[in-house]
């Protein structure tokens, strides 16, 4: 299932951005129904596609995953072998089912 990260969410229907349009309809061609994943504000949820032009997408409910995000500066690279393996490890202490790592 697709995930969307977005910035935006207006009574439970998901505000994507112009590139995140063309990737669920021209790219994934996803059709009217097919459900996606939305993750917003460090909560994931389930969503489904209510129309395709224009794109329409509302929120079914909370999935209760967490998302915990962080960025590293360029000033941080030199330590971030360091960091990587202290957020894995500790990650791990915690039980946590997800690490997403991303580039800001």
């Amino acid at each position: 299932m697709q995930r969307y990260f977005v910035k935006e969410i207006n009574n439970d229907v998901v505000v994507f951005e112009k590139d995140q349009i063309h990737h669920i309809v021209n790219v994934m061609r996803m059709k009217e129904n097919e459900k996606i994943t939305i993750a917003y504000q460090g909560e994931v949820f389930l969503a489904s596609i209510k129309s395709i032009s224009p794109l329409k997408v509302v929120i079914e409910e909370n999935l209760n995953e967490k998302l915990i995000s962080f960025a590293v500066f360029p000033a941080a690279v030199f330590y971030l072998e360091l960091l990587l393996h202290i957020i894995t490890y500790k990650s791990i202490d915690l039980s946590v089912i997800y690490l997403l790592f991303f580039s800001v």
